[in-house]
C-alpha cells in the first residue's frame, strides 16, 4: 500500500496564491462546508444521486442446461473458493454428496452432483443464504455438461425456480444518463495500472500534498509565454477535484480554488483512498448510450475482461486513454492510441516500474480489437423499462440498487439478431434500400424474451439507443395483425370447437352500421372453401378466422383477451378479429406468455428487487405462482394447433432450421404491410419480434419475411440452454396422430403431411 507523505513547502506555496486571488472571494468559499462535503462524496465515491443497475453473472434456473462449463468451473470463474465445512462464507461452495440434495429436496432419486454455495454479498445487505443445487448430467444437449435439476433455499427452507448469482454493476444512471461502472479496490487492481497512470500523469503523485509546485509554475510559465491557458499542470489530486468538485470553467481563480482543495483533500485521506477514487471515477470512453466510467469498466469494455486480469501493455492503454477517449480510443483511432500506449510504456520503464524485457514486450503488444456484440446499444431500453416499471410502483428511483432480470448475453445475442436482419433488409430489399437511400428512414424493430415465471431477460427497444431513444417495447403501440387470432381461435374451442372441425374460408361482406362495408381479404387473395381449424390458423386464412370469430361473437374474444393480459383498450368492431387493435410489445409478450403458461398469466418484469440505500428492500419479485386466467385444456389445445405454425405453416422457414416439436408461434402482418410480427415460445422461454418503421410506412414484409428470421437466429442460440422437452400438457387433454387420409375423408386435399399431432380435449369417444 501506498504510504502517505506531504510536503510542506507544497502547502505553503498552495495556500499564499490562493489566498492571493480567492482572498477576494473568500465569502463564496466556505472551507468548512467544502471540508465536510470532501467527506460526504469521498465516502460515497459518488458526485450525484444515482440508480445504480445490477445484473446476475449468471443466471441458475430450474431445467436450465450449464452450457460450456461445469457449474463448478463457472463459480471458480467467479473467484469462489472451494472449501470444505458446514458454515461456508461469502463466496465460498462445497461438493456434497448426491444423497443430501436428494434429502433436502425430497428427490425420489439423487441427483447426479449436489452442490452448496454462499454467494457474494453484493448490496450490503443481510449476508446472502446458502443456495443447495441438484445437477444431473444433460441429456439429448451436446453442447451443455449438466442440468440444473432443482434449487433449495437452505437459509429460508424454501424451494426457489431461479438464483442471480454474484450480481455486478452494470449501469448507473444520473438522471436518465447511463453509466458503465464498475468499482474496484485499489488492492485488487494490478499495481502495472496504477503505475502507468502515475508515470503519464503525475509522477511526483507519492510526493506531493496535492500540488505540484514545478508543474504549477512550467504551466504559469508556458501560459505567460503563449499569452493563453494552455497547460494546467495538475496533480491527480487536481484532476479528482477538477473534474468532480469544481465547475469546468478555466480562470485563475477557479485553478486556485483548485489547489487548495486539493491540499485539503491530501490532510485528510490518503494516497491509497484518492488514487483508488480517482481510478474509479474518471470518464473513460462513450460506449453506444453509456458513458464508460473508470478504469474497471473500461477494462471491461476495452479488452472484455476484468481489471484483475489486465497485463502491463493493457494497463498502459488505459492510461493513454485517460488522457483523451475520444482522440486515443484504440477502435477509432489506432495509430494515435499505439503511440500514446508506447509512450505511457516508456515512461514506466523510465521510472523503473517495468524491467527492459517487460519494456520490449509490452511494446510489441497489438491494440485490442473491438469486441462483437456488446448488448450496450441496446441495454439503456432495458434501464429504460426497468425506470418506467419503478414509476408504477411509485417508488422514486434516487439512491436505489435495482437488481434487473436481465441476461446480458441473451440480450446481445438478441440484439445481433436484429440488426443483422434490419442490415440485411436495408442492403438486399430493393424497397427498403429504395426508402433508406431515398427517404434517409431507418427500418426498426424490437425483441423483447422472458422466461416462464416472466422474467424478461432480453429487451431491445430499437436498433440502436444511441441513434434513438424511443423505447418501443413500452412506449409503441402497433397494430397486431394475426398475433390475435390464436385467441379468436381459444375462444372457439371454449365455444365447443375442435381442431379438425370444418369451418368456411370464402370471400364474404359485412355492412357495418356506418354503412361501409367490410370484406376480409386472403393473402394473395385466394380462398381455399372448407379448410380444418388448425389449418387455417396455422396459415392464417383471414377470411376463415374474420367468419368464425363473428359467429362466436366479438365480446367473448375481447373477454379471452382481457383474462389473457391486454390492458389497452379492445374496440369492438369486426376488424378486432384479425388484429385491428393497437398494443405494445410488452402486452404482447405478456398474452404469448399466458399462452405458453397454459392458461396462467406470470406478469413480465424487468425487475427482480429493489433496495434502498438503507438496505431496505422495497421489492421482490413473485411470480412462480401465477394466477390461471384462461382455460389450461383450451389453451392447451390452441397451442397444439400453433405448433403447426413452424412445422408446416406461415413461420415453416423457422421449422427448416430446427426449430419445431418443442416451439409454437404466431406471424403477425397488419394492413397495407406497415408492422409484421412473430410471436414464438416454448415452454421455458417466450419471444416477441417486431419489425417495421415509426411512421407506419409500409415495408412490403410480412411477419414471415420481417421478424420471423430474427427469431429464428437468437432461439437457435437460445435453446441450447433449455430442454427439449414438449409442453406440460394438462390433465383433461391427449395427444393424437391426425393422419392425411382422414382430412381427405372429409373432403380436405390440401395438407401434405402424411400424418401430424394435434391435441384435443380427452374424451371417451373419437374426434
Amino acid at each position: 500500500m501506498f504510504s502517505k507523505r506531504l510536503n510542506t513547502l507544497s502547502y505553503g506555496f498552495t495556500i499564499f496564491m490562493a489566498l492571493l486571488v480567492v482572498g477576494p472571494f473568500a465569502h463564496a468559499f466556505n472551507i468548512f462546508s467544502v471540508s465536510d462535503e470532501l467527506d460526504k462524496k469521498l465516502k460515497d465515491q459518488k458526485f450525484l444521486p444515482t440508480t445504480e443497475y445490477f445484473v446476475a453473472s449468471q443466471w441458475l434456473k430450474k431445467n436450465e442446461f450449464i452450457v460450456g462449463k461445469t457449474l463448478q468451473s463457472r463459480l471458480f470463474e467467479l473467484h469462489f473458493q472451494e472449501k470444505d465445512r458446514e458454515n461456508l462464507r461469502e463466496g465460498e461452495f462445497q461438493i456434497l454428496d448426491p444423497s443430501i440434495c436428494q434429502q433436502k429436496m425430497s428427490l425420489i432419486d439423487p441427483p447426479t452432483s449436489c452442490l452448496r454455495f454462499r454467494d457474494f454479498s453484493w448490496d450490503a445487505v443481510a449476508e446472502p443464504p446458502l443456495i443447495l443445487v441438484a445437477l444431473n448430467k444433460a441429456k439429448d444437449n451436446p453442447d451443455a455438461d449438466e442440468q440444473i435439476f432443482d434449487m433449495w433455499n437452505e437459509t429460508s427452507s424454501q424451494d426457489i425456480r431461479t438464483w442471480a448469482l454474484k450480481p455486478f454493476l452494470l449501469a448507473e444512471t444520473v438522471g436518465s444518463q447511463p453509466i458503465m461502472q464498475k468499482r474496484v479496490a485499489l488492492s485488487e487492481m494490478p499495481a502495472a495500472c496504477m503505475q502507468a497512470v502515475m508515470s503519464i500523469e503525475d509522477t511526483s503523485f507519492l510526493e506531493h500534498s496535492g500540488v505540484s509546485i514545478t508543474g504549477t509554475l512550467r504551466a504559469l510559465f508556458k501560459n505567460v509565454i503563449t499569452g493563453r491557458k494552455a497547460q494546467g499542470g495538475s496533480t491527480i489530486t487536481q484532476q479528482l477535484v477538477k473534474n468532480y468538485f469544481l465547475t469546468p470553467e478555466r480562470t485563475y481563480k477557479r485553478k486556485l480554488e483548485e489547489m487548495l482543495i486539493s491540499v485539503l483533500l491530501e490532510s485528510k485521506y490518503s494516497k491509497d483512498q484518492i488514487l483508488e477514487t480517482y481510478l474509479n471515477i474518471i470518464y473513460m470512453a462513450q460506449n453506444g448510450a453509456y458513458q464508460v466510467i473508470g478504469f474497471p469498466a473500461a477494462s471491461e469494455y476495452y479488452f472484455g475482461k476484468p481489471i484483475e486480469d489486465l497485463d502491463v501493455h493493457e494497463c498502459a492503454l488505459l492510461a493513454a486513454v485517460l488522457n483523451g477517449p475520444g482522440v486515443y480510443n484504440p477502435f477509432r483511432h489506432p495509430e494515435r492510441a499505439f503511440s500514446r500506449r508506447n509512450l505511457v510504456l516508456d515512461k514506466m520503464h523510465e521510472q523503473k516500474y517495468i524491467t527492459n524485457r517487460q519494456w520490449q514486450i509490452a511494446k510489441a503488444k497489438p491494440l485490442p480489437s473491438r469486441t462483437p456484440g456488446q448488448a450496450s446499444e441496446t441495454s439503456p431500453y432495458f434501464l429504460e423499462a426497468a425506470r418506467q416499471q419503478m414509476a408504477n410502483l411509485t417508488i422514486p428511483l434516487e439512491n436505489k440498487r435495482i437488481l434487473l432480470t436481465l441476461d446480458l448475453a441473451a440480450q446481445s445475442q438478441a440484439q445481433n439478431s436484429l440488426q443483422s436482419q434490419l442490415d440485411k433488409l436495408e442492403s438486399h430489399n430493393k424497397y427498403i434500400k429504395k426508402i433508406k437511400l431515398k427517404e434517409k428512414k431507418s427500418l426498426e424493430g424490437v425483441v423483447i424474451s422472458s422466461d416462464y415465471d416472466g422474467r424478461v431477460t432480453v429487451g431491445v427497444g430499437g436498433r440502436s439507443f444511441k441513434q434513438s431513444q424511443f423505447n418501443r417495447m413500452t412506449m409503441s403501440h402497433r397494430q397486431i395483425g394475426s398475433l390475435v387470432k390464436p385467441f379468436v381461435y381459444l375462444t372457439a374451442i371454449e365455444k365447443g370447437y375442435k381442431p379438425t372441425d370444418m369451418i368456411p374460408d370464402e370471400k364474404f361482406e359485412l355492412k357495418l352500421p356506418t354503412g361501409k362495408v367490410w370484406s376480409p381479404e386472403n393473402y394473395e387473395k385466394k380462398y381455399l372453401g372448407q379448410v380444418p381449424v388448425y389449418y387455417a390458423l396455422k396459415n392464417s386464412l383471414n377470411a376463415a378466422t374474420a367468419k368464425l370469430g363473428l359467429d362466436i361473437g366479438l365480446d367473448p374474444i375481447i373477454d379471452t383477451l382481457k383474462a389473457a393480459g391486454v390492458k389497452s383498450d379492445i374496440p369492438n368492431l369486426p376488424s378486432l378479429t384479425l388484429g385491428a387493435v393497437e398494443l405494445t410489445p410488452v402486452e404482447v409478450l405478456q398474452i404469448y406468455l399466458t399462452l405458453s403458461q397454459m392458461g396462467k398469466s406470470p406478469t413480465p418484469s424487468f425487475i427482480e428487487g429493489i433496495w434502498d440505500n438503507e438496505q431496505k428492500q422495497l421489492f421482490q419479485l413473485q411470480n412462480d405462482s401465477p394466477t390461471e386466467y384462461l382455460s389450461p385444456v383450451s389453451t392447451a389445445i390452441t397451442v397444439g394447433m400453433m405448433k403447426q405454425t413452424l412445422i408446416s405453416g406461415t413461420a415453416a422457414y423457422a421449422g427448416s432450421k430446427g426449430l419445431r416439436d418443442t416451439w409454437a408461434g404466431k406471424t403477425g402482418t397488419t394492413s397495407d404491410y406497415r408492422d409484421t410480427w412473430f410471436a414464438g415460445f416454448s415452454p421455458f422461454e417466450t419471444t416477441v419480434v417486431w419489425v417495421g418503421y415509426d411512421d407506419n410506412t409500409p415495408t412490403k414484409l410480412t411477419g414471415a419475411s420481417g421478424s420471423v428470421p430474427v427469431w429464428t437466429d437468437y432461439t437457435l442460440w437460445s435453446k441450447q440452454r433449455f430442454p427439449l422437452t414438449d409442453f406440460k400438457w394438462p390433465s383433461g387433454v391427449e395427444e393424437k396422430t391426425i393422419e392425411k387420409k382422414d382430412l381427405e375423408d372429409k373432403g380436405f386435399q390440401l395438407e401434405k403431411q402424411d400424418e401430424f399431432k394435434l391435441i384435443f380435449k380427452r374424451t371417451l369417444f373419437g374426434l
